[in-house]
């Protein structure tokens, strides 16, 4: 399974590094993990009802505080010097960012005591071990979760956010701030949460009625949900056209790998019937999967079972790809970003569908 880190240097330098270069990678790596206390005390400090997004957004705030960038950009540095302090802060960032991500896990949702990093280990492993996930098979999958959300495009709602937020030439720490905000909205990095609730309300109606949950109850499910008028969480993309390959590397993981669960088998099934029911939905592009059909039920199983830390695990993984593409927009020296404004009186009209709507 591909590393991190190695990824981050492929998305970064658009070239897959040698086994040097990734050993000399990771050893600097090392030499910046670590984390104020003040970052884990501003974490502990939140209300006890406080969601875990909300933790991982406030230790990316209070993270700021060792921005190299806005120092040096304070001092007078030339613009042709931006990318290098964006840079070291970048890898800041990522260095402790699996232990900051690990450790809202251990405390908040296990509420179990923190695990000690084993610098060992890869970025990924690591973060499987200090989650108390420590078997090969586990481990392999949160490398894979990493490498499948880290980098979608500059289209998506958290990517965009994080190359506007940063033309304004804020520092790293603040534009992941603002890209994790992005990314918890049910549109977005939340669906995988979302797609999964639907996978147990699914099997929640077949044991209220009493019928076998097969491929016949859930072709009569997703058709009462369309005519009900809701989406079917996971499927429907707007940006893609065929099955994401994202979704396929999961879907063989799961199956090379023997993960066996009801969760898995349900997802199975509707991946089964779905494509086909919603291939003849006349507004609908495409009918395929997209991987937030299958990684709810592939966390679960591993035991993840912390739906509302699902979230923050995807924006850990996007996270390593907005860095790539944050560095890079300091070394293109990308402009500030100015949307375009819409007539508003037209979006309305156009938007309107009976006389009697405003």
């Amino acid at each position: 399974m591909p590393s991190t880190e190695a990824l981050f240097w492929f998305l970064l330098c658009g070239e897959i590094p040698s086994q040097s270069q990734m050993e000399d990678f990771r050893a600097h790596l090392l030499t910046r993990t670590y984390i104020p206390h003040h970052i884990f005390t501003a974490i502990d400090n939140l209300p006890k009802k406080s969601d875990p997004v909300s933790r991982f957004c406030v230790a990316l705030l209070c993270w700021t505080t060792t921005s190299t960038f806005m120092e040096k950009y304070d001092a007078g540095i030339p613009k042709e010097q931006y990318w290098e302090y964006s840079y070291a802060d970048a890898l800041t960032l990522i260095a402790g960012l699996n232990q900051i991500t690990s450790y809202i896990y251990t405390r908040y949702c296990k509420h179990s005591d923190t695990i000690a990093p084993d610098y060992t280990l890869d970025w990924a492993g690591n973060l499987s071990r200090m989650m108390g996930f420590k078997d090969a098979k586990a481990m392999d999958f949160i490398r894979l979760f990493i490498f499948t959300h880290a980098d979608h495009g500059p289209a998506n709602a958290s990517a965009h956010t994080c190359h506007l937020v940063g033309s304004t030439l804020v520092n790293a720490f603040y534009t992941c701030v603002a890209s994790m905000v992005a990314l918890a909205g049910p549109l977005h990095g939340h669906a995988n949460e979302e797609t999964f609730k639907w996978l147990l309300r699914l099997q929640a109606k077949a044991r209220e009625e009493k019928k076998e949950l097969n491929h016949d109850f859930i072709s009569d499910y997703i058709e009462n949900e369309l005519q009900q008028g809701r989406k079917i969480p996971g499927y429907g993309h707007a940006a893609l056209r065929v099955e994401d390959p994202r979704y396929t590397l999961v879907k063989n993981f799961i199956h090379d790998n023997n993960i066996v669960s009801e969760y898995v088998h349900v997802a199975d099934m509707v991946y089964d019937v779905a494509p086909g029911i919603l291939s003849n939905v006349r507004k609908i592009s495409n009918p395929n999967p997209n991987i937030d059909a299958i990684t709810g039920a592939a966390l679960y199983s591993l035991g993840i079972t912390e739906f509302d830390f699902y979230t923050v695990l995807f924006g850990t993984g996007r996270i390593i790809g907005l860095m790539a593409q944050h560095i890079i927009d300091r070394i293109l020296q990308i402009p500030i970003e100015r949307p375009k404004a819409f007539d508003l009186e037209k979006h309305t009209k156009k938007n309107t569908k009976s006389s009697d709507t405003t």
